[in-house]
C-alpha cells in the first residue's frame, strides 16, 4: 500500500468529540471476587509472588490507593506507594505527513517537555504491548528519564531498538512466558502454540509482578488495511526511519499485580495495547478466579475493527473501574488542543458501550484532586486518578499451587495439593475453593484437570484448518459420576468442518473426548488417575468409529512429553478436514479405505510433525443448572451457548447446516 494511499485512507472521515467527563460512568464497586490467589493453570505463580530483588534494599509498600496518570496515546503511569510501572508512551507525535511520506525519529524537545520526571522518575518497568512506532519510538528516551527501568516487550520490539535500548523479550521461543490460553492461533512471529499458561514475571526492585497475555491488533485504516503488520526477526543496527517499518510483532496485553508488604495483591490492573476481539481480549478464568480486576485500561483506537469491543472485554474482565486510552490525535503535540484521532470511530460511542457494559453503581475516585463518582473515564493526557483501596477484594497471600502430570501405568495421573472437595479445600488458607456450579467439585480444581489432562491434537499435513487459522477452542465440563469417579468432558470446537471431499462441508464442528478419572488410594485429596478414555469419531452416524479405552486397551493411547511442561500429555489424532478424533494413527487410518470417506491422520512426509500439533485453549462451562459461562462469543464463537438446545454453528450464523449441540457433548456419559 503506497504512502499516499495510506494518507488518503486516514484522512477521510468524521469530526471531533470531547473526552468523557469525569464521573459520568455507572456501575457497582466490585467486579467479582475470590477466596484466594491460587492458579488453576498449574504454573509457578506462587514462586514469583514477592516481586522485587534479593538485595533487601526495596521496601514493599503498605496497602494504599493506586495512582494513575494518563501520559498520552497508550501510555499510563501506574503507582502504588513507591512502585511505578509505565506503559509505553508517545510524546514525539510526528505529524501525519511525516508518518506517511517522511522520516520519523524521537523528538528530544517534546519528550523533555512532556515526560515529567516527577511523574515517571523511578519507574521499575516499562511494558510495551506491540512494536508500532506510536508505542515504541520514544521508549528508549523515556526510559532514560525514568531511571533505566526494565523494558518488557516482544521479540520484534527488541530487534527494532536493539541499538539504543535493551528489551527483555517475553515471547522468546526458547523461553516463552506469554499466557497463550486465550489465543486460538500460534504466535505469529515465533510459532509458539496456543495453550501455554505462561508465567508471572517478578519486576526487579519492586513489589510488582506482571503477566504478559497474548492479544491481537485489528486493521487500523477503514477497518480493512493493517498498517505495520509483521515481525522484525533480527536485531537492527539503528531504529527504522519509516513508520511502516516498525512492525508490531506479537501483540500483548498485560496483567499487573501491585503487592503489599505481605506479598498480597493490593491492586490488579489489566492493560490492553490494541482493540481485540474475544477471546484475545479476555483473561483466562483461572486468573480471574484468583483475583478480580480493579482497573482495566482499554484501547479505544479503531475499536470498531474488533468484534463487540469493548463490550465483550468488559464482560470477561468485570473490573471495578475502566479507562479508555489511545483515543486522541497523536499526529499533533500535547500542547495543542486535544482532539480524537482524525477519521477514526467516534470515541463517544466507545464511552457509551463501556458504560453500558459496566454494572450499575459507582464509587468515589479522585480525579485531578477532586472527588467524583464513576466507573469509567476517557482521560486527556496528564489527567491524574487516585483509585481507592476500599472495596477492593480483600488482599490475600497467593495460594502456592503445586501440580504435575506423571505416568501412571498405561496412562497418566494428575498430582496436586489443591483438593477436589470443597470441604477439604477450605482447610487450606486462601486456597481457591469456590464451587459456583454446585457439583461438589472445586471450580479451580476442575480448571486444573482441563488444563493438564486435555489432549493435544495432531493434524494431517493437508488439514485446511491449519492453513486457514480457523477458530479452534475447547469447552469442558468436569463432573462427578455415579461410580464415584469423575468425568472430564471436552468438546473440541471447530468454526468449520470441510467434510468429505468438500461435499459435506458445514459450519461448526463439535467433536469430543471424555476422560474417566479415579481418586487413587492413598493419594492427596486432589490427585486423580486416568482410568478410561473415549474418543468420538463421526459420533451417532453410520460411520461411527467412536471407542472407549479401558484396562489393557489403554496401552493404545499415546502420552508424549508436552513441549512446554516437559510432562506427559495425552495426544489424539484428527482426521484430515473432517476432525473425527482417534487415539492413534492406525485406528484412524484403518477406519475406512473408501475414497472421500477414508480417514487420513498424522503429518506424513514433513520435517517437523510437531508443527501440526495444536493444544486448543479451554474454558469450563460448569453445570447446566449453574453454568459458568453461557455466551461463547468470549472464545470466538458468537451466538453459541454450551447448554442451549441448538446446533453448534461455530459462530458462523445459523443459515446453513451445522453440527450437533455442545450440550450433547458435555452431558452424554459414554462409560
Amino acid at each position: 500500500m503506497s504512502p499516499l494511499l495510506i494518507l488518503w485512507s486516514i484522512t477521510v472521515g468524521c469530526g471531533s468529540q470531547e473526552p468523557a467527563p469525569a464521573g459520568d460512568g455507572g456501575g457497582s464497586a466490585t467486579g467479582g471476587s475470590s477466596d484466594g490467589g491460587g492458579e488453576g493453570s498449574g504454573d509457578d505463580a506462587g514462586d514469583d509472588s514477592g516481586g522485587g530483588d534479593d538485595t533487601g534494599e526495596h521496601t514493599a509498600p503498605t496497602s494504599g490507593p493506586l495512582e494513575v496518570v494518563s501520559l498520552g496515546v497508550g501510555g499510563v503511569a501506574l503507582r502504588h506507594g513507591d512502585d511505578l510501572v509505565l506503559t509505553a508512551p508517545l510524546f514525539s507525535n510526528p505529524d501525519l505527513l511525516t508518518v506517511t511520506t517522511g522520516e520519523i525519529a524521537p523528538d528530544a524537545e517534546r519528550i523533555e517537555a512532556f515526560a515529567d520526571p516527577e511523574v515517571i522518575g523511578g519507574a521499575a518497568a516499562v511494558l510495551v504491548g506491540h512494536a508500532h512506532y506510536d508505542h515504541l519510538l520514544d521508549v528508549p528516551d523515556v526510559a532514560a528519564i525514568a531511571g533505566e527501568p526494565v523494558i518488557y516487550g516482544n521479540l520484534s520490539a527488541a530487534n527494532l531498538v536493539a541499538s539504543v535500548a535493551e528489551v527483555e523479550v517475553v515471547n522468546d521461543p526458547e523461553d516463552p512466558r506469554v499466557d497463550r490460553r486465550m489465543c486460538a492461533v500460534p504466535d505469529p512471529c515465533t510459532g509458539v502454540s496456543p495453550g501455554l499458561a505462561g508465567e508471572w514475571i517478578a519486576v526487579p526492585e519492586a513489589s510488582v509482578r506482571v503477566r504478559p497475555l497474548c492479544s491481537a491488533h485489528p486493521p487500523q485504516i477503514l477497518d480493512t488495511f493493517h498498517f505495520g503488520e509483521g515481525c522484525v526477526e533480527t536485531p537492527l543496527s539503528a531504529p527504522p526511519q519509516e513508520a511502516a517499518d516498525w512492525l508490531e510483532g506479537q501483540t500483548l496485553a498485560w496483567l499487573i499485580d501491585f503487592l503489599d508488604a505481605d506479598g498480597a495483591i493490593a491492586h490488579r490492573v489489566y492493560v490492553q495495547d490494541a482493540p481485540a476481539s474475544a477471546p484475545a481480549s479476555s483473561v483466562h478464568p483461572d486468573l480471574l478466579a484468583e483475583r478480580s480486576i480493579d482497573l482495566a485500561v482499554l484501547n479505544v483506537g479503531t475499536y470498531t475493527a474488533a468484534r463487540a469491543h469493548p463490550t465483550e472485554a468488559l464482560a470477561n474482565l468485570e473490573p471495578r473501574f475502566a479507562l479508555g486510552v489511545h483515543w486522541e490525535d497523536f499526529f499533533t503535540p500535547q500542547d495543542q488542543p486535544i482532539e480524537p484521532i482524525p477519521f477514526h470511530p467516534d470515541p463517544e460511542d466507545f464511552d457509551a458501550l463501556a458504560e453500558a457494559a459496566l454494572p450499575a453503581g459507582a464509587a468515589e475516585v479522585t480525579v485531578d484532586g477532586e472527588l467524583v463518582e464513576g466507573r469509567y473515564w476517557r482521560p486527556e493526557p496528564q489527567t491524574t486518578f487516585l483509585f481507592p483501596l476500599d472495596g477492593v477484594t480483600e488482599p490475600v497471600a497467593p495460594f502456592a499451587l503445586e501440580a504435575s502430570t506423571e505416568p501412571a501405568g498405561d496412562t497418566v495421573a494428575l498430582r496436586t495439593n489443591l483438593p477436589a472437595d470443597p470441604g477439604d479445600c477450605v482447610e487450606l488458607a486462601h486456597a481457591p475453593c469456590d464451587d459456583l456450579d454446585g457439583d461438589g467439585l472445586v471450580d479451580a480444581w476442575e480448571d486444573l484437570v482441563l488444563d493438564r489432562l486435555r489432549p493435544s491434537i495432531r493434524f494431517d499435513e493437508s488439514e485446511l484448518l491449519i492453513l486457514d487459522d480457523v477458530v479452534l477452542f475447547a469447552v469442558g465440563r468436569v463432573a462427578p459420576a455415579a461410580d464415584g469417579h469423575v468425568r472430564a468432558y471436552i468438546m473440541l470446537g471447530y468454526a468449520l468442518d470441510y467434510g468429505r471431499c468438500g461435499v459435506s462441508a458445514h459450519d461448526g464442528d463439535s467433536e469430543r473426548v471424555v476422560l474417566d478419572l479415579a481418586f487413587p488410594d492413598g493419594g492427596a485429596p486432589g490427585d486423580v488417575e486416568v482410568v478410561g478414555l473415549y474418543t468420538a469419531a463421526h459420533e451417532g452416524t453410520e460411520l461411527d468409529h467412536s471407542m472407549v479405552l479401558q484396562g489393557d486397551e489403554l496401552s493404545t493411547a499415546e502420552f508424549p512429553l508436552d513441549a512446554f511442561t516437559g510432562e506427559p500429555r495425552w495426544r489424539v489424532y484428527a482426521s484430515d478436514n473432517k476432525h473425527a478424533t482417534y487415539p492413534s494413527v492406525d485406528l484412524c487410518e484403518d477406519a475406512s479405505f473408501i475414497p472421500c470417506i477414508e480417514e487420513d491422520c498424522d503429518a506424513d512426509g514433513v520435517d517437523e510433525p510437531t508443527d501440526y500439533d495444536r493444544l486448543p485453549p479451554v474454558v469450563n462451562a460448569g453445570e447446566e443448572s449453574a453454568p459458568r459461562l453461557t455466551d461463547l462469543a468470549l472464545i470466538g464463537f458468537p451466538d453459541e451457548d454450551p447448554f442451549a438446545d441448538q446446533e453448534f454453528c461455530g459462530g458462523q450464523g445459523r443459515d446453513g447446516t451445522c453440527s450437533s449441540a455442545i450440550r450433547d457433548k458435555l452431558l452424554d456419559d459414554p462409560f
